[in-house]
């Protein structure tokens, strides 16, 4: 999802699970890649594909 205004990461896991691929915006993925950075590794299934992986 392309606009920063949605709220994806509340909704993230269900709009997932209904249409089967993976969703993020560019909120929610820098979210993640700060987290990444910052060394916090956890798992947040609430936060839908992205938040489920584990840093390689």
């Amino acid at each position: 999802m392309s606009c920063t205004s949605l709220r994806v990461a509340e909704a993230v896991a269900e709009l997932e699970q209904r249409i089967g691929i993976p969703v993020t915006s560019s909120n929610h993925a820098m979210a993640w890649h700060c987290l990444r950075l910052a060394g916090i590794d956890d798992v947040v299934p609430s936060g839908g594909r992205l938040f489920a992986l584990p840093i390689a």
